[in-house]
Formats: structure tokens, sequence, C-alpha cells
């Protein structure tokens, strides 16, 4: 089902019809609703998970909480996929300085302690069509990674970056930035 929905959202971004939805939203809620929707695999494989918040001085948000959701939940589930039982995993947020009026710039990453990404394919992750750990093998056949191609768009459509990186003491980090806008607080 997850696949078919990823087909169906690339099909939308390749026609041209995929649209974000505008909403005010908590990232701190955001942030607990994906713990609490990630818990059962994270303890099926036993690993280690930690979430860190740094410097965030806008909680409070407008944009497209549901499509955040289904990009950190497509990059956590290849983290979680890929990180051998009993593995590390992190989950960072931080609020990066942002010279916009009104709009803040957010940094997520998730870190894994598992294979890494194989560097000769590290530049075309996000196309679609490959596959991207170390080890597996690419059928032409059948494209993987469109998960990963799909956050992009989203990412991209945010008008947000996302890159990826292979960690020196091993493992994987995929981290993106989303600028969002901040919701007025009364009095300001």
């Amino acid at each position: 089902l997850g696949l078919i929905n990823e087909v169906l959202d690339m099909s939308r971004i390749e026609s041209g019809r995929f649209t974000l939805s505008e909403e005010d939203f908590n990232l701190a809620e955001l942030v607990d609703n994906l713990v609490t929707m990630i818990k059962n695999d994270i303890e099926a494989h036993s690993h280690n998970f930690e979430v860190r918040v740094g410097k965030i001085n806008h909680e409070n948000v407008f944009g497209d909480s549901l499509r955040l959701q289904q990009v950190i939940t497509n990059v956590m589930s290849n983290a979680i996929k890929y990180t051998p039982d009993g593995g590390n995993i992190i989950f960072s947020i931080e609020e990066k300085h942002d010279k916009s009026k009104n709009i803040g710039c957010y940094e997520f990453s998730i870190e894994d302690n598992g294979k890494g990404i194989d560097g000769k394919i590290l530049p075309m992750l996000f196309t679609g069509q490959i596959s991207h750990r170390e080890g597996e093998t690419y059928d032409n056949k059948r494209s993987m990674g469109i998960g990963l191609s799909v956050c992009k768009s989203i990412i991209d459509a945010h008008r947000g970056k996302v890159w990826a990186e292979n960690k020196i003491d091993g493992g994987a980090k995929i981290s993106f930035t989303l600028p969002l806008e901040e919701e007025e607080q009364n009095g300001d």
C-alpha cells in the first residue's frame, strides 16, 4: 500500500497536480506523533532511539504537516530497515537562523549506524532509480528508492533542501531543511 501511494504521489508530482496543504501545527506534537508511530518498529528491532531537539524559537508553524510527516516517516523507516538489530538511530530537529520575516528554517536529520550508502550512488540517491544501501543489487526492471524521490519532491515544493552523507564512524545521515512560516504570537 505504501509503494502504491508513493507511485501515485510521483504521478501527481510529474503531472503537476501535486499541491501542499497549509495549516497551523505544532512541531512538538508532530514529533510526539512520529515517535508514537515508529515505536513498535524500533522496539521490534531493539534499536536505541534518541530524539535530539536543538534550539527551537517557534514551535507553532504553518505548512503541510502531513507531507512533513510523510518525509520523516519514509526516511525513518529506511533507517530502521537498514540498521542492524540493536543499532542506533538518532532523529534531530533544530531551528536555523533565517533572515526572512516570519519564516523559520528548520533542519531535520535522521542518522543511523547501519551499512551506510554506497558512495557511487550517493549523488543519485533521490532520483528513484537506485537502491540506496551498500551491498544491494539494482535491477533496472524495478525502481528502488522511489520513496526518497517523493521525499525530495515534497521538500522541493516547500522550497527546502535535502542531502545525504555517510558518517565517518559508519552509517548514514539524511538531512533536510524546510522553511516554515511561523505562527504569529498574540501580542507580537
